[in-house]
This record gives C-alpha cells, sequence and structure tokens, in this order.
C-alpha cells in the first residue's frame, strides 16, 4: 500500500473545524489514504505516474503537493462543469502592491453562470474555488471577476 494523502481534522464543542481553527485541548483525527500499488492479483502501476495525469506535482513543494493532495479529501460541491477550453494559463506580471497577486479571474458571465442569474448574484465580484482539472492542475483560492476577458485566468 501507497499513502496518497492525508487530512487532519479538528473537532471542538461546534462539530468538526479545519486545522486552522485548532484550539490548544482539541481533539481529532487524522484521515490517512493509502492505495493498493501493488500485490499479489494486482497490475503493478506507479502511483507517482498517476498522479502526475491529474498535476505537475514534481514542481511543487512537497508542503504543496500534500497541500493539494489535502484538496481530494475536502467535501465540496460542484456548480459548473468546465473544460480545458473554459481556462487560460498566464503569467503574473504584476508588481508586489498589487492586492490581486496569486488570485485569478474569471468573466463575468461565468460567476453569474455559477452564482446563478438572479439579482443578488450580481452583488458578487469574486468567488473562493477548489478546480480538479486532469490537465492543467488543482488549484485552490480566489477567483475575482474581470471584465473584457472570456476564460478564467
Amino acid at each position: 500500500f501507497s499513502l496518497v494523502a492525508r487530512k487532519v481534522r479538528h473537532e471542538s464543542s461546534g462539530g468538526m473545524r479545519g486545522k486552522q481553527f485548532q484550539m490548544a485541548g482539541s481533539k481529532g483525527t487524522v484521515e490517512l489514504i493509502y492505495i493498493a500499488s501493488k500485490g499479489k492479483g494486482l497490475q503493478h502501476w506507479n502511483l507517482q505516474n498517476s498522479l502526475e495525469t491529474i498535476a505537475d506535482f514534481q514542481s511543487l513543494s512537497p508542503l504543496k503537493v500534500a497541500s493539494r493532495l489535502e484538496l481530494l479529501l475536502t467535501p465540496g460541491q460542484c456548480y459548473e462543469k468546465l473544460n480545458v477550453n473554459n481556462f487560460e494559463i498566464v503569467n503574473e506580471s504584476a508588481g508586489e502592491d498589487d492586492p490581486h497577486i496569486g488570485c485569478g479571474f474569471i468573466p463575468e458571465n461565468f460567476i453569474l453562470s455559477i452564482l446563478g442569474r438572479r439579482k443578488s448574484a450580481r452583488k458578487f465580484d469574486s468567488i473562493q474555488v477548489r478546480i480538479f482539472a486532469p490537465k492543467l492542475g488543482i488549484f485552490k483560492g480566489m477567483l475575482v471577476t474581470k471584465p473584457g476577458i472570456s476564460k478564467i485566468q
């Protein structure tokens, strides 16, 4: 068996909370996910090569890889199914004082599609996302609306 990912869950009086809310004396659990990668009756395959079809984990630090794999264990909802053509990879060229460093951008019509076309959806100019795109990678963070674009950047 090979360890694929781990998820730390800390319990408080209000139920389960993420590790960022860990308090002294809190109870918690560590969820470990293993996968059978070789053995009698199993076709031999390489876990690392399989994971590389999901994202370019070799280009990330070990801590970032663990963080991205942990996202696979986080519950979520799929609001919109997109394909590789809905994305555009751009280089960050903003200055250090730009508040959007590290943020992605989303076309205004995409955010309306995801949140629904009701009037209240127009109040939002950003959303927090988890994106799993086998040809692009695993992304986590904020997408801010940007006029004049047609793809998620």
